[in-house]
């Protein structure tokens, strides 16, 4: 099997942890159904120093920096979606940088350029990998506590826009239940009610009637115990937490050194 070098450059600092996880999927996407599985990807992430650098300019210093480091094949450019349209981006961002770059010293630069360019107004979190998004503990934005919607606000319009969010709709998998709940328990600074909340979302994702079945719970103390409004009896926390496939991890707190 080949092995594909890929790196990833980001306009901003933080876009690389939202989207790197996504992109390697993509590619080993691309990889698995266009050629037969022969490929197998290694994507990383490019850092440069952008200080008093354009962004043509910066995409050279990535694209130089990737060929040296790892021998770089495809560098994935991101660029943030700050025209009006998609074609303005790529004629002002993405083609330059493709011209500039076959200028460019053959061995001295990774020719091969592949664009990432969101929609207007399309920040890298919303695109980003659930299950590694809630790994990275952002409450604000991927576990909102008690409410049963989440205000999310897209930065670069002059008007804040909300927009229902419902945390059950992307607990597809054991796994990501599993990261789920692992983030809200290191959130939750003694919570119960917080955690039942959390408990509930993970319920409503698998259907809460199957889950109070085979708890023996009706559905009605079913959600009342999960509503996030009360603390449940730990005895129906575990019976849940079972149900749902899941168990509780205990390991040695961090402990202060006393004077």
């Amino acid at each position: 099997m080949a092995q594909i070098f890929a790196g990833l450059f980001t306009e901003g600092k933080t876009d690389i942890r939202f989207l790197q996880s996504i992109v390697q999927k993509t590619l080993e996407a691309v990889a698995f159904n266009d050629c037969s599985g022969q490929f197998d990807i290694d994507l990383s992430p490019i850092e440069i120093n952008k200080t008093g650098l354009g962004f043509i300019e910066q995409v050279l210093a990535a694209s130089k920096k990737g060929q040296e480091d790892f021998c770089m094949m495809i560098l994935c450019v991101q660029a943030d979606a700050d025209r009006k349209t998609l074609n303005d981006t790529y004629q002002y961002k993405i083609n330059p940088c493709q011209v500039t770059l076959e200028k460019q010293p053959e061995n001295e630069y990774c020719k091969i350029l592949v664009a990432i360019v969101p929609i207007q107004e399309t920040e890298a979190w919303m695109l980003a990998d659930w299950l590694e998004a809630i790994k990275a503990h952002k409450p604000k934005i991927f576990a909102p506590r008690l409410n049963s919607r989440e205000i999310c606000k897209y930065p670069k319009m002059k008007k804040t826009v909300t927009t229902p969010y419902h945390v059950a709709e992307h607990l597809r998998t054991p796994e990501e239940s599993a990261a789920y709940l692992e983030a809200c328990l290191e959130e939750a600074d003694g919570d119960a009610a917080f955690i039942a909340k959390a408990l509930g979302d993970i319920a409503r994702a698998r259907g809460m009637s199957q889950v109070a079945r085979d708890t023996g719970l009706s559905d009605e103390n079913l959600y009342k115990a999960l509503s996030g409004e009360q603390s449940p009896g730990f005895d129906t926390i575990l019976k849940v937490i079972s149900v749902l496939g899941l168990k509780l991890h205990v390991e040695v707190a961090m402990r202060v050194q006393r004077a």
